[in-house]
């Protein structure tokens, strides 16, 4: 998603926030109209890894609230942009602080099994954001994907991730 309130930037036009915060309002009335409970993001919720005030913390948040408010649930994964400052996790990111708040399910290190009417119907893991290189390869990428745990038989499974997992 991106989000970037509160942060000025040369390639945006002016009303651009307005144009976002609409973005989401849309998504929310949709998922009501349609009955949809849970909308999965495959990571970078947040744009910015750097400098972030207060005031663009809270400005971000009320986004994220509004799911909230109208029960709606995000689930994630975390991206490169949620990691703040190029660390390799969300260690006291504003991601994590929305993670503890619960407006995200973080969906990472286990997984989330829907229900419909007390039966499984779908089971959902998470991978964040790897840094590929020669510590962390894309065969290692592979293997922590092969290593996933499955708690269900017999229902769909879904992975969500925030890598390129192209061949080259």
């Amino acid at each position: 998603e991106h989000l970037s309130l509160g942060f000025r930037s040369k390639f945006r036009k002016p009303g651009w926030e307005k144009d976002v915060f609409n973005k989401h309002l849309f998504i929310i009335d949709y998922m009501k109209k349609n009955n949809i409970k849970y909308k999965i993001t495959t990571g970078d919720i947040f744009d910015k890894q750097r400098q972030w005030s207060f005031k663009q913390f809270l400005v971000n948040k009320r986004i994220l609230e509004l799911y909230k408010e109208n029960d709606l649930e995000i689930l994630s994964i975390a991206g490169n942009h949620d990691m703040i400052d190029g660390r390799l996790d969300i260690i006291e990111s504003p991601f994590e602080e929305m993670v503890k708040q619960d407006l995200i399910t973080y969906i990472i290190d286990n997984s989330y099994v829907f229900e419909e009417e007390g039966l499984p119907i779908a089971e959902v893991h998470g991978i964040d954001y790897r840094y590929i290189n020669e510590n962390f390869t894309k065969e290692d990428f592979f293997n922590e994907i092969r290593s996933l745990h499955y708690k269900t038989d017999n229902v769909d499974k879904i992975l969500v991730i925030h890598q390129n997992i192209t061949p080259h």
